[in-house]
């Protein structure tokens, strides 16, 4: 983020992101797939039930077909499997901030 002039902030889970002031003012969204508490795709499914149409990589370190399947099903731009190649993100960014 920092590297494209942007922000970034880290919240403890998908809740404390989604009780947060700055939800409304996130211009992307990178999210785990699996957490305690929300999933990624809990989390997804709760800023669309909101209105909030926040671009969102969803990352893991547990790719399965299944887990591959439901972020396609979702409205994620990607799932990226964890050790996440930096150059790979900052594209996907750069994307999900119109600079891509």
């Amino acid at each position: 983020m920092r590297s494209l002039g942007g922000e970034a902030r880290e919240f403890a889970s998908g809740p404390a992101f989604l009780a947060s002031d700055v939800v409304s003012r996130t211009g992307c969204l990178i999210c785990d797939l699996q957490m305690p508490e929300m999933d990624g795709l809990e989390v997804l499914a709760e800023m669309e039930a909101r209105s909030l149409h926040i671009p969102t990589v969803l990352v893991t370190a547990f790719v399965s077909a299944r887990a591959s399947e439901r972020a396609r099903a979702s409205t994620a731009l990607c799932l990226l499997e964890k050790p996440i190649d930096a150059q790979e993100l900052e594209g996907w960014l750069a994307r999900a901030l119109g600079y891509g």
